[in-house]
């Protein structure tokens, strides 16, 4: 029998680049905050109860954050916190026991994966979305982003570009009109 030095076995959390670790950390904080309403969304629509789904929430947070070292980041980040999401909401039944609000497990889990498959189509729109607006011109640009972006009112945005709120109102639909048309083509090519 082999006794092996204690002063020789290597400790993997000694090995770790405290460096590393914080970048990892760091990615993993902006992970998590970028897709806080996504998470929020699932959890939503699964418990369709807003305090039992805020409740679930902060708890799916909380989580997250304890697991944070164990999250591979060559891999999505969305259908993991989905997972623990999922875990959570299961947890809140159990806790609640037979609670009329909270549906059983097969039906959590059905909802579970019609939210996972909308949240797929929501990437895919959010990609066209975004190749959608790189392609519209400088100045329709403009008004999106002083619209939608920055939640400008149309007079300041006429002031500003000395127009009309009316012939500015005019050109937001038409921009959105254009928008709508360019997603469906994107859509229908990705999907052919």
């Amino acid at each position: 029998m082999s006794t092996t030095d204690p002063a020789q076995t290597t400790d993997p959390a000694q090995t770790t680049d405290p460096a590393q670790t914080t970048d990892e950390l760091r990615r993993f904080g902006q992970l998590l905050t970028q897709h806080q309403s996504r998470l929020y969304a699932f959890i939503m629509s699964i418990v369709g109860h807003p305090e039992t789904a805020l409740d679930v929430f902060q708890e799916s947070n909380l989580v997250l954050w304890r697991k944070a070292a164990l999250f591979d980041h060559s891999r999505e980040f969305l259908p993991w916190a989905f997972a623990i999401a999922r875990n959570q909401v299961l947890a809140a039944r159990q806790r609640k026991g037979r609670d009329r609000l909270l549906f059983d497990e097969p039906v959590i889990e059905t909802l579970c994966a019609a939210a996972i498959e909308r949240s797929a189509g929501i990437d895919d729109r959010q990609l066209a979305l975004s190749g959608c607006l790189e392609s519209l011109p400088a100045e329709q640009r403009l008004l999106v982003e002083q619209r939608y972006r920055q939640e400008q009112e149309l007079e300041s945005i006429a002031t500003s570009s000395q127009r009309t709120a009316n012939a500015v109102g005019v050109a937001l639909f038409r921009i959105r009109k254009s928008l709508a048309d360019c997603i469906g083509n994107r859509l229908k090519a990705v999907r052919s």
